[in-house]
């Protein structure tokens, strides 16, 4: 399992397990499941991210 943390313009960062790549209304993202129990998912507009944090953890 992959988690990340995103930092986006505007000082918003969400962390998570990364969901992988996905396109919306033709424009690429990253999905981030926030919270596993509730299956929360946030995403994040490639152009918007400033930087991306991979940190893997071993289950």
């Amino acid at each position: 399992m992959e988690r990340i943390v995103v930092e986006l313009k505007g000082n918003l960062t969400f962390c998570g397990v990364d969901k992988g790549e996905i396109c919306i209304e033709g424009e690429n993202g990253i999905l981030v499941e926030t919270d596993t129990k509730s299956g929360l998912k946030v995403w994040c507009p490639i152009k918007s991210i400033v930087k991306k944090h991979e940190i893997r953890i071993e289950e």
